[in-house]
């Protein structure tokens, strides 16, 4: 039987896409519902990791729950601060084996910063 890793997006938790911060501001810790999909079992080494946008977080990356195969959680994205200039920022993470291969589906981060 082939291995295969998959994440499932499943729902923003908190900072849902489009959200308004304060320029420079201090944003929720992020989180997403998500599901292991594939046929392994995510335990040490399995990562979310910052792989395009702006990172908004001192974070680069942060462990994926343990997961088997069909399993539901939660990860969390810590200590997130908006960029100091107004405008529309995307910030892109992936799963990640621990071997360092990255797998679908990338997890997004959608703010509106403004004026503060």
């Amino acid at each position: 039987m082939f291995r295969v890793d998959l994440l499932k997006y499943l729902a923003d938790i908190t900072v849902p896409d489009g959200m308004h911060v304060q320029a420079g501001g201090k944003l929720p810790n992020k989180q997403w519902a998500i599901r292991n999909g594939g046929t392994t079992h995510w335990g040490a080494g399995y990562r979310l990791v910052h792989v395009a946008g702006e990172r908004f977080s001192s974070e680069e990356s942060v462990p994926l729950p343990a997961l088997t195969p069909g399993e539901s959680g939660r990860v969390t994205l810590p200590n997130l601060t908006a960029p100091p200039l107004p405008g529309h920022y995307t910030s892109i993470w992936m799963a990640q084996t621990p071997n360092g291969e990255c797998f679908d589906s990338p997890l997004t981060i959608e703010i509106v910063v403004v004026e503060g």
